[in-house]
């Protein structure tokens, strides 16, 4: 059984998760160029979600085809065992990426892992700070909420990456 979202166009899902403690997620990465017949990204999340391989056979398998979809980044976990793998086809032309996710505080906006983009910058440090404001404690869903979901504030324009795409 999968618990996550579902993408009522192509089927698939952006974000999941299983029983036996696997997760699954991706971000698009925004393309001037994308292929309109591309395969759908919403079925990589599910190709680790359905089946029993492991997590790096599922991301070298996903990496092998990663130029048949348009730009993403997608995130496999096993959190019985706390491994984590980031895959990216992107940049476009380049062999896809598949890494494996260091302990410690990541954030995966529209770029790759880590990128420094202002608003992955601002909800690294505001998701730092909620984190030290309640130490070993547990922290509440409204908390969370609060601090990393109402902020609304807009990136400067002139600051933003070049994609390619107009914003």
């Amino acid at each position: 059984m999968i618990l996550g979202g579902r993408d009522v166009l192509g089927g698939g899902t952006w974000m999941g998760c299983t029983k036996n403690g696997r997760l699954a997620f991706l971000t698009n990465v925004l393309e001037p160029d994308a292929m309109p017949d591309a395969r759908t990204r919403g079925d990589l999340p599910l190709r680790y979600l359905q089946t029993n391989k492991s997590l790096l056979e599922v991301a070298t398998e996903v990496a092998e085809e990663a130029d048949e979809y348009n730009g993403f980044n997608l995130i496999l976990a096993d959190l019985t065992t706390n491994i984590m793998v980031y895959v990216s086809n992107w940049p476009k032309g380049q062999p896809a990426t598949i890494q494996l996710v260091s302990t410690g505080l990541h954030v995966l906006s529209n770029a790759r892992l880590d990128s420094p983009w202002q608003n992955a910058i601002r909800l690294g440090k505001n998701f730092r700070e909620l984190l030290m404001k309640h130490g070993d404690d547990e922290v509440e869903v409204k908390d969370i909420v609060e601090r990393l979901m109402t902020d609304t504030t807009k990136a400067n324009k002139d600051r933003l990456p070049n994609t390619g795409c107009e914003l």
